[in-house]
């Protein structure tokens, strides 16, 4: 079950700003959609992103994306 650590579930027929994590009350149905869920990765094939242990949340700036560049196009004009 440790694998399903940081799922969350909610009923966005009701509720469709996912406010109300039923994870917790419907863990069966989250088992469940993990089990389909891996399932289709397999069946398909698909590419899974894989964690970055380097990336640091309170160090990115996403605002600067693309700024180095465009300091050093505007450098050669």
């Amino acid at each position: 079950m440790s694998a399903l650590v940081g799922r969350r579930l909610y009923n966005l027929f009701s509720e469709i700003g996912e406010s109300n994590d039923l994870s917790k009350v419907r863990l069966k149905k989250v088992v469940e959609f993990d089990a389909l869920l891996e399932l289709h990765i397999l069946d398909t094939s698909a590419v899974v992103q894989l964690s970055n242990s380097f990336f640091d949340p309170d160090t990115y700036r996403p605002d600067l994306l693309g700024i180095g560049k465009m300091l050093k196009t505007a450098e050669k004009k």
